[in-house]
């Protein structure tokens, strides 16, 4: 009878000490990028930093949008999502608890277009009638 709990013992130790080492401290991070129209915005790079570990880590939206940044330490975070045609988009003050799985859906506006400046270097050679035009207007 002894040998009987001392084994039952041993299996119900071994069982428990399975199970809290299956627990698990780390967070995870998902959510879908979208564009100001609902449109999903496939393969944006998405970053997560610690702000207090400054430690990074990253993803790439799939086909779908969707982005999974798993095995995350729990604590606040910045997410910061780029993709091309895109403005730099970022969403600040993210709190991820032990074990919290946490959806961040990202919204991506569309970036501005800019107008740069054309510099001509050298003489302006102009037919006589241009010329004339350009006098008159001199006048």
């Amino acid at each position: 009878m002894r040998t009987f709990r001392a084994i039952a013992f041993l299996l119900l130790l071994v069982l428990f000490t399975g199970l809290c080492f299956g627990q698990t401290q780390a967070a995870r991070l998902q959510g879908t990028v979208r564009d100001t129209s609902g449109a999903i915005v496939p393969n944006a790079k998405v970053v997560v930093v610690n702000n207090q570990t400054k430690d990074s880590s990253d993803a790439t939206t799939n086909a779908s949008g969707l982005y999974v940044i798993p095995a995350l330490r729990p604590g606040t975070y910045t997410l910061t999502v780029e993709a091309p045609g895109f403005s730099k988009t970022t969403v600040t003050d993210i709190e991820l608890a032990v074990s919290a799985s946490i959806a961040q859906d990202v919204t991506a506006e569309l970036a501005r277009a800019t107008i740069g400046s054309v510099s001509v270097l050298g003489a302006l050679h102009a037919t006589p009638a241009v010329k004339a035009a350009l006098a008159d207007r001199t006048r």
